[in-house]
């Protein structure tokens, strides 16, 4: 079995027993899945040690057992683990933001994404808005090209690109100007309510890295920001993929 497919039973079981032993785990993971093979005990504890690096566990079961095989999950642990927020599974992660999405995204916005959760995972929380920030620009870039291709006349397209090219670098010049063009733009509902939502919300992820001009200016980050940031974003790229489809059925 893959390590992405032992994960979630890691998680499941450590979710329900905080205080545990390692050969508990692995009895557990057998159980589970139907798949399993007795090679598979080495994935698991390598799961394992990614969750003690992460610090969501930490060594010891109790006062009279303080050391491994004994291990029992952190308070930080137990709370992103309560929360189910599948930050600890980046291809848990990965999934989830494609069925919210409708679909994978963009395959260089997955590269940002995968590395930002990666980046949060191993503490860099400036890293990972970075990298979040990185995957929202993409994205932003999409919806520009997206629109692009629903204009009927080379005349049209080429006064929209220019006006994006006189945006430069800022990405909220640039959505300031998708915005306009969209404006009288009959959407679905789900389309239309990406406009004040979704597009907002990844600028907002933007402002962590950027100026208003779109020069690099990083920010003070938190571990909650990133945390936030983080669960955030799936459900903006759910809008951004609604108002996506809703344009590629004008395109010219």
């Amino acid at each position: 079995m893959e390590k992405r497919e032992l994960r979630p039973l890691v998680l499941d079981f450590v979710r329900r027993v905080p205080h545990t032993h390692l050969h508990a785990v692995i009895a557990h993971v057998k159980e589970a899945a139907p798949d399993y093979e007795r090679h598979d005990a080495l994935k698991v504890h390598e799961v394992l040690w990614d969750l003690l690096l992460q610090g969501v566990l930490a060594p010891g079961k109790d006062s009279l057992n303080l050391s491994l095989p004994f291990v029992h999950v952190t308070e930080e642990g137990l709370l992103s683990l309560e929360e189910e927020t599948l930050l600890h599974d980046p291809d848990g992660y990965l999934d989830t933001l494609a069925e919210r999405a409708g679909g994978p995204l963009d395959e260089a916005a997955l590269v940002y994404v995968r590395e930002s959760v990666l980046s949060f995972l191993a503490g860099r929380d400036r890293a990972c808005v970075d990298l979040l920030a990185l995957a929202s620009e993409r994205v932003l870039d999409l919806l520009v090209e997206a629109q692009a291709r629903t204009l009927r006349t080379a005349r049209e397209r080429a006064a929209f690109v220019g006006r994006i090219a006189r945006a430069g670098r800022s990405a909220e010049a640039r959505a300031s100007v998708l915005r306009e063009a969209l404006a009288d733009v009959r959407l679905p509902a789900p389309a239309a309510a990406a406009l004040d939502r979704d597009i907002p919300g990844l600028l907002a992820f933007l402002r962590y890295a950027r100026d208003e001009a779109g020069a690099p200016c990083p920010r003070p980050v938190d571990r909650e920001t990133a945390h936030a940031n983080l669960l955030l974003f799936p459900g903006h790229c759910a809008g951004i993929s609604a108002l996506l489809a809703a344009l590629s059925t004008r395109e010219g």
